[in-house]
């Protein structure tokens, strides 16, 4: 990266200079009945080995590779539910509960049990 990484709120990264190599992903979109987008989700790793995002897709790909060594497991568990549900940042990997739409059949937001 050649400029500051922001993640809100005026935090930013300074510059590294890595060169991100990510893997290769996977999205969704879903039409609603007027071909409007009604969902869009990204940062599905079709290889995790790929790259140089540790697995990682998305913005928390970039994150691992501007310094931010995010990786699954307690530590990735506990700084996702500090930045969704306390600190508040822009950028969350799930929707809180009040915003899910009623249309959304699934009691998961994101990736609950996955790891």
């Amino acid at each position: 990266n050649d400029g500051p990484f922001g993640l809100g709120n005026g935090i930013s990264i300074p510059s590294t200079g890595r060169e991100v190599r990510g893997a290769t992903e996977a999205f969704s979109i879903l039409f609603d009945s007027n071909n409007l987008v009604k969902m869009l989700t990204v940062g599905y790793v079709c290889d995790r080995f790929e790259g140089n995002t540790f697995g990682l897709g998305a913005a928390l790909g970039l994150m691992n590779v501007v310094g931010l060594p995010i990786k699954p497991g307690p530590l990735y568990n506990f700084t996702t539910w500090l930045n969704n549900r306390v600190l508040g940042l822009p950028a969350k990997t799930v929707s809180a509960p009040e915003d899910v739409p009623a249309w959304w059949p699934h009691e998961e937001r994101g990736a609950e049990g996955y790891y």
